[in-house]
């Protein structure tokens, strides 16, 4: 997924996106890895806490990672309540420190009207007074744009030139064979499969809320501004429970090198357009 062609046309650009998208799938990576731990002790709530204080650093998209290692690790896993304690409390004040009191000092700065007539304390009080009308918005989105923000964060992007479809079917296939490759892990349980669904929906809203609220006219029946870019990180969760399913069903591939294949001619036609 890293190796995708918009994450890469991404890391050749001056953008915070490369940035933010290392550190959303270093903390997936860092949180699951935790959860292997027979105990954790204060060195391992010390490793949690250095990639919460990344994440912290990232889009606001990415936040809800954060529910990643407080819904897979059980409190019990921890060698005492003042350890979990410490890691509760720590991450409360990193989120006040770099979230809110970053997005707070920033706020005093944005001096420029916001585009497309957009108004954030209107917009909220029109999503109080209409709640069961933003849900059918976002959802009618979501029906209406998910096969656009799909092929934009494979290769859309948005600025002056977006790949041939070509690319997108042999990254597709490319992505389709390391799916179906056997892993010598353990099956994924459903604990964590439902986990990873719950938080690749948090962080949905988490894109496309914002962006209705400071991106769209007040009361609009559509969301501005979304781009499929947006859910490089987050589409590792998917795809994390989509290969668990397959593979349960003992659908497989016998060689990585079909991988590799699609993956190359993938990246050389993608550079070739360029």
């Amino acid at each position: 997924l890293a190796a995708s062609p918009m994450p890469l046309f991404q890391a050749t650009t001056i953008s915070p996106d490369a940035i933010s998208n290392g550190i959303g799938f270093l903390f997936i990576a860092g949180g699951l890895r935790a959860t292997e731990f027979k105990e954790i002790g204060w060195r391992e709530c010390g490793n949690l806490v250095l990639l919460i204080f990344l994440l912290f650093l990232t889009k606001l998209n990415l936040i809800p990672l954060i529910l990643l290692p407080f819904l897979l690790i059980p409190p019990s896993q921890f060698i005492n309540k003042g350890i979990y304690a410490f890691l509760l409390a720590t991450t409360g004040i990193l989120f006040l420190v770099e979230v809110a009191g970053w997005n707070i000092i920033i706020s005093t700065w944005l001096a420029t009207p916001l585009a497309n007539e957009a108004n954030l304390t209107a917009q909220v009080l029109y999503i109080l007074g209409h709640p069961l009308i933003f849900i059918q918005t976002v959802i009618k989105d979501f029906l209406i744009n998910g096969l656009v923000y799909f092929q934009g964060w494979i290769n859309g992007y948005g600025y002056y030139w977006t790949a041939p479809q070509i690319v997108s079917l042999f990254f597709l296939l490319s992505l389709g064979s390391a799916i179906l490759i056997p892993s010598p892990l353990d099956k994924v349980n459903k604990k964590f499969r439902i986990v990873f669904v719950l938080t690749f929906v948090t962080g949905y809203l988490a894109t496309i809320v914002p962006l209705y609220l400071t991106f769209t006219s007040v009361g609009s029946n559509q969301v501005f501004g979304v781009q499929g870019r947006y859910f490089i990180p987050l589409m590792l969760l998917l795809f994390l429970v989509f290969s668990n399913l397959l593979q349960t069903k003992k659908i497989a591939i016998s060689s990585p090198k079909w991988i590799m294949d699609f993956l190359i001619t993938t990246l050389s036609l993608n550079i070739l357009g360029i």
